[in-house]
C-alpha cells in the first residue's frame, strides 16, 4: 500500500474495535490515535462492501484491500500543504524558546539529531553548550542511530498526515496540534510498556515520591 493510506493491519484493528467490541468511532479514535473522520470513512467503505468482522478477520491484507477497492485510491489528486517554513524559522529564532522548553521538560544530557544544517549551526551548538548538553549527531546515511525520532516520524506520518486532507495551513496546524496533544497524553506507547504518557508520569512521580519518603 501507499504510505498515505491506513495500513490494512490498522484498518483491521479499527473494524475489530467497531464490530467485535462495539466501540464508538470517538472511542476508537481515542484508543489508537486516528481521526474520527478517517474511521468513519473506512467503516462506511467496509459496510458498503458488505463486510462484517466475521468476513474481515480471516482476510489477508491484499484480499481486504481488494474487497475495499483501495488499489486505485491514489488516482485522485490532492493538494499538497507545504509547511510554513518562514513561521517555523521565526518561532525558533525567538529569544529563549528552546530554554523555555528545557525549563518545562528538563534538559537532556545529550541532544540527538542528524547532521542537518539547522542542527549544527553555531547558535544551536552555543545554546547546547551553555545549557550543559552535548550534541550526539548521527552518522550520514545511518538513520537507525536516531531510531526514536525516525520511529516518531513514521507514526506522525501514518497516524496523522496520511489520514488527513488539510485545505489550508491553518487547518493543518489545528489537526496536527490535536494529534500532538493526543500523542503526548492519552495514546498508549509501546516504549512505555503500553502505558499512556499521562499514566507513565503519574506512576513515575508516585515512585519517586515513595522513594524519597523511604530515604528519610
Amino acid at each position: 500500500m501507499q504510505a498515505h493510506r491506513m495500513s490494512m493491519r490498522k484498518l483491521k484493528e479499527v473494524l475489530r474495535l467497531k464490530w467485535s467490541c462495539g466501540l464508538s468511532h470517538r472511542q476508537i479514535s481515542r484508543a489508537i490515535g486516528i481521526s474520527v473522520g478517517a474511521i468513519s470513512a473506512y467503516a462506511a467503505r467496509a459496510s458498503a462492501a458488505g463486510l462484517d468482522w466475521a468476513a474481515v478477520e480471516p482476510l489477508a491484507d491484499d484480499e481486504l484491500e481488494i474487497r475495499l477497492d483501495l488499489l486505485e485510491e491514489t488516482a485522485v489528486p490532492t493538494r499538497r500543504v507545504e509547511p510554513d517554513y518562514a513561521a517555523m524559522h521565526r518561532d525558533l529564532r525567538r529569544k529563549g524558546v528552546l530554554s523555555q522548553l528545557a525549563s518545562v521538560h528538563g534538559a537532556p544530557r545529550y541532544l540527538r539529531s542528524d547532521n542537518g544544517p539547522e542542527f549544527v549551526s553555531r547558535a544551536i551548538l552555543k545554546w547546547a553548550a551553555e545549557n550543559g548538553m552535548e550534541m550526539a549527531l548521527s552518522d550520514p546515511g545511518k538513520p537507525w542511530q536516531n531510531g526514536a525520532d525516525e520511529s516518531f516520524n513514521g507514526k506522525f506520518r501514518d497516524e496523522c498526515l496520511s489520514l488527513e486532507w488539510s485545505r489550508t495551513r491553518t487547518e493543518a496546524k489545528v489537526v496536527i496540534e490535536q494529534w500532538r496533544r493526543h500523542y503526548n497524553t492519552v495514546r498508549p506507547h509501546s516504549s512505555l510498556a503500553y502505558l499512556t504518557p499521562d499514566d507513565f508520569k503519574q506512576q513515575y512521580c508516585s515512585t519517586e515520591a515513595t522513594e524519597a519518603v523511604l530515604q528519610d
